[in-house]
């Protein structure tokens, strides 16, 4: 036997004659010969499923909430939840025909969590302000909240200079288009996290900009007095990316112990896998994946 394992292998630098070398990302510490900096926290989900806050230059490690599986590496570009107060509170966020009150939840080892109760129409909510946004710049939305008494959900999203609104609404875990005046809704995912939060994502395509926006939420109840919880809400330019609850830096995972033209192969959550062949590779070499979790990568020499 040779008296290492490949998984070894993957946490030291490579040196001549080794061959192809394996850098894992499923653990709690980078390879050796890898570095990451982001000049700002992230966020993740940790080994326990609790989201988590972690400083500048940390490895976001991320871990499936329910069954606590190991994701890899985060690795994503800079972004900024256009919310104002992405934890509903009642400071930045104020009732319309509602009445709100704060909880002390501590869902997901994080959010405190908002009851939210209607006085009597589906369309009573609470509301925070916006970012602005352009026409046809899709934003990518998504929301974690819990079922309350209403067991039901409404959340809007308003173009305030056009006066018209785009919303989702329906039974908590299969929320649906309720309203698409502002702009079409798309790519609707619902999905249930444990622990009685759930948490739903979407694509907004506005069809007008607007120099600012409304975001609201309610238990979409025509009972009055009936509620939901709000926990976080994240609206984003783009495709979606972890929890901001206001900006992240961008992210950048380098090489810096192998020097030389390598096939690169590196396998990402959900089984994507991406090639890059010929490369060469020197200290500093930026591995630039966006938006992904990294769980392997491996480098075979060619020259």
């Amino acid at each position: 036997m040779l008296g290492f394992s490949i998984a070894e292998l993957g946490q030291r630098p490579a040196i001549a004659g080794n061959g192809l070398i394996v850098l894992s990302f499923l653990t709690e510490s980078l390879p050796a010969g890898v570095a990451l900096s982001r000049a700002s926290s992230g966020t993740r989900i940790n080994p326990a499923g609790a989201l988590e806050v972690v400083g500048n230059d940390q490895p976001r490690f991320d871990y499936d909430p329910q069954t606590l599986a190991p994701r890899g590496l985060l690795v994503e570009p800079a972004s900024t939840n256009l919310v104002h107060g992405s934890e509903p509170n009642l400071t930045d966020w104020a009732d319309l025909v509602s009445t709100s009150t704060p909880l002390s939840l501590n869902a997901l080892g994080y959010f405190s969590g908002m009851s939210v109760a209607g006085s009597g129409a589906k369309w009573h909510r609470l509301q925070a302000d916006t970012d602005g946004w352009s026409a046809g710049q899709n934003l990518r939305v998504r929301v974690w909240y819990m079922a309350g008494t209403s067991g039901a959900m409404f959340l809007s999203l308003r173009n305030v200079d056009a006066g018209v609104d785009s919303s989702l609404s329906g039974t908590v875990g299969t929320l649906g288009v309720h309203s698409a005046a502002a702009g079409a809704i798309t790519d609707i995912v619902n999905a249930a996290l444990g622990g009685g939060v759930y948490t739903v994502s979407y694509t907004f395509t506005p069809n007008a900009g607007s120099t600012s926006g409304k975001f609201g939420i309610g238990p979409f109840s025509a009972t009055a007095g009936e509620t939901v919880v709000a926990l976080g809400v994240q609206v984003e330019i783009g495709t979606g990316t972890s929890y901001v609850p206001t900006s992240r830096a961008a992210e950048s995972v380098t090489l810096n112990g192998w020097n030389g033209i390598y096939d690169i192969v590196l396998t990402y959550d959900g089984g994507g896998v991406e090639t890059r062949n010929g490369v060469t590779v020197a200290t500093g070499y930026d591995l630039a994946p966006t938006a992904r979790r990294i769980q392997n990568v491996t480098l075979t020499p060619i020259a």
